[in-house]
């Protein structure tokens, strides 16, 4: 008689134990799931900082090419120098709030003044035809780039100080990155050398 409710006990405690397993593994493929949601989040998150990084040091790329075409294209005209056509061409234009657009493909190299809003600066959308992020093709995930440009001339040094500012939004918030860099006249030691 023993035996028979021990049999009986070993059956309800096997049906018990099963239910426990079944809880843990839900509990457990539930947790992983929500991990592999969060770490997919966090991988977009990396993945637009890193692009509007990119972004944001083209903008200064981009400055420095127009500074060294005006430069390299006016090296020795006694009416005009390619320093004060570069400033007069950008200055204007990229001292605003909004900052300015650049073109790469643009013959004249002009700044276009960009508009202000909450997000200042041009609109940057991919084309996915190009591989390029471009202000024309207005799909996909928005950048906005603000390349500020101010003229200085501190301590008979002249120079322009070039701001170049990347926003989007990442999960409902407004985020930026920023860089910035010095650049002068530089035909002095350029000249210098045959």
């Amino acid at each position: 008689m023993k035996n028979n409710f021990n049999k009986k006990i070993n059956k309800g405690f096997t049906v018990l134990e099963t239910l426990v397993a079944v809880m843990i593994f839900t509990v457990s493929i539930t947790a992983l799931m929500s991990l592999s949601t969060s770490s997919q989040g966090q991988v977009l998150a990396s993945k637009n900082k890193l692009v509007a990084s990119y972004l944001a040091q083209e903008g200064i790329e981009l400055v420095r090419n127009a500074r060294d075409t005006y430069i390299l294209d006016f090296p020795n005209n006694p009416n005009v120098s390619g320093w004060s056509l570069f400033l007069s061409n950008y200055v204007p234009a990229c001292s605003t709030d909004g900052g300015c657009n650049i073109i790469p493909t643009d013959i004249d190299l002009v700044g276009t003044p960009c508009p202000m809003g909450p997000m200042n600066g041009c609109a940057l959308y991919y084309d996915a035809s190009t591989g390029l992020y471009d202000t024309t093709s207005n799909a996909g995930k928005a950048y906005y780039r603000a390349i500020k440009i101010e003229h200085m001339n501190t301590s008979g040094i002249d120079e322009v100080k070039v701001t170049s500012t990347v926003s989007w939004v990442d999960g409902g918030t407004n985020k930026n990155i920023s860089y910035v860099e010095f650049l002068n006249q530089w035909p002095y030691a350029f000249s210098a050398h045959p």
